[in-house]
């Protein structure tokens, strides 16, 4: 990882900075001079010293002396990471199965701070030949995760420490003479003390199947899934104290001067279903595969999310014991697409070869009369290698096809209810009427009509071919 810039090169370029921009500098002589007697020391020194504008703390930046490697500070050499993975597989007369117990922990890589990471997994897998025509499948897993994450620099996203760390100057020293920790760009102090945030993730999957052998080369297959994903957060801000000048006073860190909890809960729920049925026949030199069948999906998403400030003490983080301003949202939306699919695909002789696939899908995500679209697609293959003619070059070229395509596919990812003219209501106006911040509305959003499927088309023409044995 890169290294922090030494102290003197950085003083230096600063206070250059400074000069350029025409300013007073950032760093006296006489604070340089503490840089450059702290290096030869072995950064042995204190590294800061009072706040010139306020004695009762700890300077800050031009204040700072001292020649931290923030890198150094902030990460570990290495971190470890174990998994654990056992299973048994068999069969039994018709039927065959597999059962697995997986185990992963991964720790972080930051100090100051336990990151980590586990996660628990089951799965169990059968296979039964019930009778001669029929086969039953059944697919099943469970997943736990958990993981243990540190709170942002300010109420922000975690992701804000990484911009701190790297904007840490390095006169800054990670502790005060007293043995606190320093306040102004480090984040040392809020890894350690500013709270954490706990997530909790359980996934179930389940898919039982079945396999009809109906004729001589026409199967019927059907299966059926479902995917339960829970989540769960919780996000602890806790207020921080700095040390002061004198060891049993303090005040709060400028970022980190609130506490607050955050809790989260959302389940997403899905499930489809595919019946299908697939005949495949050879006739000679004529060879043909052809399949149809239908599919059904619903996804749903429920969600709470809650906050509330003031915890009466943050040795017991939760909304019963916060007394402050509380925001509650709720998250409810759904999806359904029904749609049937039909493939054909033919061959000649290993020469000539076609293939046509369709499907015809709707979606509840767009409204009535623009929720079906049908969305073909051609292909054509010519094996020129296999006729005669080709024979006086073959040992060259060994194999030469020619192939065209064209086809559409149909796209229908955009947020559900576009269709819909909603009025957002909001909680906690920013203005005060009567005492109290209401809750409000806004003006709804533009609606298109004519929102429907996004639709692309391929056109692929090319050949394949293949050399000298294929050397």
């Amino acid at each position: 990882m890169q290294k922090t810039v030494n102290s003197l090169d950085f003083v230096t370029a600063m206070n250059d900075a400074c000069d350029n921009a025409g300013v007073t500098h950032l760093y006296t002589d006489e604070m340089v001079e503490l840089v450059k007697k702290n290096i030869a020391s072995g950064n042995r020194m204190d590294g800061v010293i009072p706040d010139r504008s306020n004695p009762t703390q700890w300077g800050q930046n031009g204040d700072t002396y001292a020649n931290t490697d923030w890198t150094d500070v902030y990460f570990k050499n290495w971190a470890f990471q174990n998994s654990h993975d056992v299973s048994i597989t068999g069969r039994t007369g018709k039927s065959s199965y597999y059962a697995g117990l997986g185990y992963m922990k991964q720790e972080g890589q930051l100090n100051f701070f336990d990151e980590n990471y586990r996660r628990y997994n089951v799965t169990v897998n059968n296979s039964t030949k019930l009778t001669p025509w029929l086969t039953f499948k059944l697919n099943s897993k469970f997943a736990r995760s958990d993981r243990d994450l540190p709170v942002g620099y300010s109420g922000y996203d975690r992701t804000v420490n990484y911009h701190m760390i790297a904007r840490a100057y390095p006169t800054l020293p990670v502790r005060n003479p007293n043995g606190g920790f320093m306040e102004s760009n480090s984040v040392v102090q809020i890894l350690q003390e500013g709270g954490s945030e706990k997530q909790e993730t359980t996934t179930a999957y389940i898919t039982p199947s079945f396999e009809i052998n109906v004729l001589d080369g026409l199967k019927v297959n059907g299966d059926f899934t479902y995917n339960y994903v829970g989540y769960n957060r919780d996000t602890h801000f806790a207020k921080v104290y700095v040390q002061d000048v004198k060891p049993t006073e303090s005040h709060y860190h400028h970022a980190n001067n609130f506490n607050q909890i955050e809790e989260e809960q959302r389940t997403d729920t899905y499930t489809t279903g595919n019946l299908y049925a697939n005949y495949q026949k050879a006739f000679g030199k004529h060879s043909l595969d052809a399949l149809v069948g239908g599919q059904l999906e619903y996804f749903k998403r429920k969600g709470l999310k809650g906050s509330k400030r003031d915890l009466i003490t943050d040795n017991v983080p939760s909304i019963g014991t916060a007394t402050g301003l509380t925001n509650l949202s709720d998250e409810i939306s759904e999806w359904s697409t029904v749609g049937s699919f039909v493939r054909l695909n033919y061959s000649f002789d290993d020469r000539y070869m076609f293939s046509f696939n369709g499907r015809y899908d709707g979606s509840s995500r767009f409204r009535e009369g623009k929720r079906f679209g049908f969305f073909p697609s051609f292909s054509a293959a010519y094996n020129m290698h296999r006729e005669k003619y080709w024979e006086p070059i073959a040992p060259i070229v060994n194999t030469f096809k020619l192939r065209a395509s064209y086809g559409t596919l149909g796209n229908q990812e955009v947020p559900n209810y576009l269709f819909y003219e909603t009025i957002p209501i909001k909680t906690n106006l920013e203005y005060i009427i009567n005492g109290a911040r209401p809750i409000y509305t806004q003006t709804p959003d533009l609606v298109s009509w004519d929102l429907t499927w996004e639709e692309s088309r391929t056109l692929n023409i090319g050949a394949d071919m293949s050399f000298l044995d294929t050397k």
